[in-house]
């Protein structure tokens, strides 16, 4: 557990160190990674130690709960940009007004006038409603939203396969908590 809290707190000081900066897709992912993904980690590795398995079955449900921590850390990515801010009760944009670069924005960032945005983004603070359809046009039309919903379904896949392979009694439950944990109509452009 000590060692996942170290990732984590890396995690979060590379964002940090990360903002309003162009970084690769690896890194980004290596971030996620380090961050929510070590979060969900612990909870799950923390549940199998309360629940008393063995620590190979700890070890496996760490990893499920990793899984399933980037797939969501992608989801909530998405839907910053994506969402109408009264889905998932949190404010759109809000990742980019605090110079969060996140794989939706990096996919995009090769687009004509997106530095520009970047830059009124960081000078001005907010992000203002003619940087939102910008962006929003941008994600259509380089596809981003299918690109980013494979990649979130493809790690939902592995975390289910992940727990199936365990056979525990709690696995249909699981199985079932993944397939209704990411609303599609959360990441729909508007």
């Amino acid at each position: 557990v000590d060692f996942l809290l170290r990732e984590m707190v890396g995690g979060e000081l590379a964002e940090e160190v990360d903002k309003f900066r162009f970084i690769t897709v690896n890194r980004y992912l290596a971030r996620i990674e380090k961050k929510t993904a070590r979060f969900f980690q612990v909870a799950c590795e923390l549940g199998g130690d309360f629940a008393a398995f063995p620590p190979k079955i700890r070890t496996e449900l760490g990893e499920f709960g990793r899984k399933l921590g980037l797939a969501y850390q992608l989801f909530d990515d998405l839907r910053d940009l994506t969402g109408d801010g009264k889905t998932g009760g949190k404010p759109v944009f809000q990742d980019l007004k605090n110079g969060v670069l996140t794989l939706p924005l990096l996919l995009i960032s090769d687009q004509p006038g997106f530095d520009e945005v970047l830059a009124e983004v960081q000078a001005k603070g907010k992000v203002l409603p003619g940087h939102r359809k910008a962006i929003r046009k941008w994600l259509v039309a380089r596809g981003v939203p299918a690109e980013v919903k494979s990649l979130i379904y493809q790690y939902c896949r592995e975390a289910k396969v992940q727990i199936t392979n365990l056979n525990l009694p709690q696995t249909p439950y699981l199985c079932d908590f993944v397939d209704g944990l990411f609303d599609p109509k959360g990441i729909q452009l508007r």
